[in-house]
């Protein structure tokens, strides 16, 4: 099977749910950081050819916002999917630009 098309499969069987946790920005030429918790939500349609993602946010200060990163269509999406894991991928980390691992 073709990688991308096994991905897109290992996303509709394992990750169609809500994720979570609790982020940290680190930022680069300062010790401070900010944590704060996330929602991440995945869900694919019936026929799994799209995936809607949002993430909803939670600040220390209570204040709280969603962003909606989607749809991607099948099989093209920036995450690595596997049966236990999955990685948001990015090509090379930048100042001011979001990685995760």
């Amino acid at each position: 099977m073709e990688p991308q098309l096994q991905n897109w499969g290992n996303f509709c069987q394992y990750y169609s749910a809500d994720l979570y946790g609790t982020w940290t920005r680190y930022l680069l030429k300062e010790k401070s950081r900010e944590s704060f918790q996330c929602i991440r939500s995945f869900c694919a349609k019936n026929d799994c050819s799209e995936i809607y993602h949002q993430n909803h946010y939670i600040y220390a200060d209570g204040t709280q916002e969603s962003k909606t990163f989607s749809p991607y269509l099948k099989p093209i999406t920036k995450g690595l999917f596997l049966d236990t894991c999955f990685s948001w991928g990015s090509i090379r980390v930048e100042p001011s630009t979001p990685f995760f691992f």
